[in-house]
């Protein structure tokens, strides 16, 4: 029981119902290596008016969609743009993307980005990258780490921030000098 189906020019797959087939063969039809590209030059265009540079070297098929790696002057990873129909192209660069890859890219249970990194609200010197199923934030200086929601990473980050030695230095100067 089942059907076949394809799209042109691409094989042949078995699916249980049609309904199966149309979600994913039309998945796969709007999953374009052109479509790709143009989003991901668009994104790339915006990170090189705030003054981020990269080289590109190759686009990736990541099979949900595709990624294109950029390498920085000394020729290690810079950042890298991440596109899929659903998610868009987002880019994902420096301590996020490193536990981003140590974690297993989009084949972990972050899946794909859904947003550039962004300052996290209500966490001084915090910053986040929105994945589709999580996010990776961090405090600037200190290791990037996974959280559900925003939510649970300004709770958990806020209360680090406000633990620094540098905030803590400060009130007790403000203690003295009063």
């Amino acid at each position: 029981k089942g059907i076949i189906a394809m799209i042109k020019g691409k094989k042949p797959q078995a699916f249980p119902t049609v309904q199966d087939a149309v979600a994913k063969l039309g998945q796969q039809a709007t999953k374009s290596p052109t479509l790709a590209e143009a989003e991901i030059k668009k994104a790339f265009d915006a990170l090189k008016a705030e003054g981020i540079k990269g080289t590109a070297v190759r686009l990736v098929d990541t099979g949900e969609g595709y990624a294109k790696v950029y390498r920085d002057d000394k020729g290690g990873t810079a950042f890298v743009i991440f596109w899929t129909p659903e998610t868009g192209a987002h880019a994902v660069s420096g301590p996020i993307l490193q536990t981003y890859r140590s974690l297993g890219w989009y084949l972990s249970d972050l899946g794909y980005p859904k947003s550039d990194e962004k300052d996290l609200a209500g966490v001084p010197n915090g910053r986040y990258t929105e994945f589709e199923k999580g996010i990776i934030a961090m405090i600037k200086g200190k290791k990037p780490q996974a959280f559900p929601t925003v939510q649970d990473a300004v709770a958990k980050l806020g209360q680090q921030a406000t633990k620094s030695p540098t905030l803590a230095e400060a009130e007790i100067k403000k203690a003295f000098d009063a």
